[in-house]
Formats: C-alpha cells, structure tokens, sequence
C-alpha cells in the first residue's frame, strides 16, 4: 500500500486518534497500579490473619500447658482435640496418619522455593548413585546433572529435583545408604513475587487486546505504527514474564538438591597395630616420636646453656679463692 492510496486526514482527527491511544495506555498502566495495590493489601490481610491464628494456637497451647505438666499435658491435649469440632477431629486424624507414615510426602506451598545440599559417606558409590536415581524416578523427579569420578574410591556429585514434599524422604533414603547425612536446606517464600508477575502478565494481555483492537480499527498510518510499536514492546514484555513465571514454577515445585556421595574412608575403621607390620609401624612411630622429643628438649635447653656456665664459673673461682686463703 503506497501513502498516496491513503486518505488524507484532518489534523484534528490524527490528534483525536493519538489522544485515544495515549489514553488507552495510561489506562493500562492505571490498571497495573490498581493490581498491584490488590495484591499488596491482600498479603497484608493474610499476613495479620496469621498473627490472629497463631496467637490463637498460643493461647490454646498455653490453657493446654496449664491443666497438666509432661506426657500428662499431651494426653489431655489430644482429648482436648478428640472431643472437638468434627473439622478438628479430622485434622488431627490426618496429622496422626502423616507421623504414621513417615514415607509420606509433607505437603508444602506452591510458593516456597526449597535448595540445598546434602553429603553422605558410602561403601559402594556407585551403587549408591543408582539408588538414588531409582528414587527420583520414583518421585517424578529428575537428575540435572551428574559427575562421577573414575575409580574405586571415586565420588560423585548430582544435581537433584524433587517434589519439595520428598526432600526429606530424601535423607531417608541417603541415611540407609551410608548412615547419617550431612544436610543443609534453605526455603525462600516467593508469595509476592509471584503474585506480582501474575498481575503483570494479566495487565499486559489486557493492553495487548486493546491495543489489536485499536490497529484494527486505525486509518492513519502513523497512528498504525505508533500502536504497532506499543504492541511489540508489550509482547516481548508478556513473553519475558511468562518465561519467568515458568521457571518460578519449576522451582517451587521441584526442590533443588546438590548430593554428594563420597566413599567411605576405610583406613579409619581399622585397627593399627595387629601382626608385625602393625607393631613395626607402632614402633617406628614411638622412635620417630622420641627423637622429635629430644631435639625439641635440645632447642628448648640451648638458650639457658650461657647464663649457666656463667654461673659455674664465678662458683669455681669462689672455691678455688677460699682453699688459697
């Protein structure tokens, strides 16, 4: 399309259509604002209603502490909640049921993000490592990366995820392969960050709608571009938000495990000293130990050598002076 096939318009309507698209801009950029304010005030209510709840469960807790003292109180404690509502009757049923199975997944928010690392010490590396894989699979998980040094007495490294429920199914799994794990976990709520980029990507699919409707309906070509480029900038917004939404999803659905498999370090669980190399290694060590001791004893004496053969000289002199006199 040549610009002389377009339309001539007037000055006044080309103004009219440039204030129509500035206005449906600063609309959506008033709509952005007003979702963010909703959610703003509805952590802050959610947050003031964990304090009322918690609170409440203080106080319960403490009249609980008050009736009786020790395993007297916990007894009384679960009557208490046996003879309650039904809703609380089946809450502690359920809480009663997870401790009884400690395989269980424990249910976690959508929005905490779960990362740390763990280490054990084995005595086949390698078969513990195929363990572990058969526990991820089982857990819908996945291995993000992998690395085994070559060798009897190679470690291994794996970057494991996980539902954020089975993280401690995990170090289960990791205490009966080589005994107690060395764990450190850290979970990061992202309940406003979240909330935030929903809000975000809902504003922008609201503009970007308005925003085709508009070109739809424009016959000027500067207006059709000024709208054209407001809808590219908005689209690669939207998609850098959803691509961002996507990964906070992964990472509160899946926690992020680093493992390291070491193999156990044998020499130490054997007792030094049994038949001859033993006792040659023993006393080679106790004569190593005894000449270290009298070089040291040699280093400490030295300094005091001079003032001590000073001193039994002027001794000798005085003897020799009184048996002439």
């Amino acid at each position: 399309m040549s610009g002389t096939e377009l339309p001539v318009l007037e000055p006044e309507r080309i103004e009219r259509m440039r204030a129509h698209v500035m206005d449906v801009v600063a609309e959506d950029a008033e709509d952005a604002r007003r979702r963010r304010r909703r959610v703003r005030a509805a952590f802050a209510g959610a947050a003031a209603a964990a304090v009322v709840v918690v609170g409440g469960v203080g106080v319960g807790l403490g009249g609980l502490a008050g009736t009786s003292g020790g395993s007297d109180s916990m007894t009384s404690s679960d009557s208490g909640a046996a003879e309650g509502p039904t809703s609380r009757s089946d809450a502690g049923g359920a809480a009663a049921d997870e401790e009884v199975a400690p395989d269980a997944e424990l249910p976690t928010s959508s929005t905490v993000v779960t990362t740390g690392s763990m280490s054990v010490e084995v005595d086949d590396v390698r078969e513990a490592v195929t363990a572990i894989r058969v526990f991820v699979a089982q857990r819908e998980g996945r291995i993000d990366g992998e690395s085994i040094e070559s060798g009897t007495q190679g470690s291994a490294s794996l970057t494991v995820r996980v539902p954020a429920g089975a993280v401690e199914a995990l170090r289960r799994e990791l205490d009966e392969l080589g005994g107690p794990a060395s764990v450190f976990l850290e979970r990061t709520d992202e309940a406003a960050t979240i909330a935030d980029v929903d809000a975000r990507i809902a504003s922008l699919e609201t503009s970007i709608r308005r925003l085709r409707a508009i070109i739809a309906e424009s016959s000027s070509t500067r207006d059709l571009l000024d709208a054209e480029a407001q809808l590219t900038q908005r689209q690669s917004d939207l998609e850098a938000l959803q691509a961002q939404r996507r990964v906070l999803r992964d990472q509160t659905s899946l926690a992020t495990i680093e493992v390291l498999v070491v193999p156990r370090d044998t020499a130490r669980s054997v007792e030094p000293g049994e038949g001859f190399v033993g006792g040659l290694t023993r006393g080679w060590n106790a004569l190593v130990a005894t000449v270290d001791g009298i070089v040291a004893f040699a280093g400490l004496v030295t300094p005091w050598l001079v003032p001590a053969g000073l001193v039994a000289a002027v001794v000798l002199w005085l003897r020799r002076r009184r048996a002439r006199a």
